[in-house]
């Protein structure tokens, strides 16, 4: 279903992370973000992400998903 499918991109990004692909795990959470599930990666408080945090994208992500 749609919960287990964005559980595992959210895992996929953060493997992407981890192994510097930070394009790939942002275009992840891009795909994650646009279908309205962000919020199951955790973003703004997993230290899976804590490498993207300086990237504009990843601010951008953040602030995506406040304002909404």
């Amino acid at each position: 279903g749609r919960w287990e499918t964005r559980v595992v991109g959210c895992g996929a990004a953060a493997v992407r992370t981890a192994l510097g692909q930070s394009d790939e795990a942002m275009s992840l959470l891009r795909e994650i973000d646009a279908q309205g599930m962000l919020w199951t990666c955790d973003i703004g408080v997993s230290w899976l992400f804590d490498s993207l945090r300086g990237d504009p994208r990843f601010a951008d992500l953040g602030r995506q998903r406040r304002a909404r």
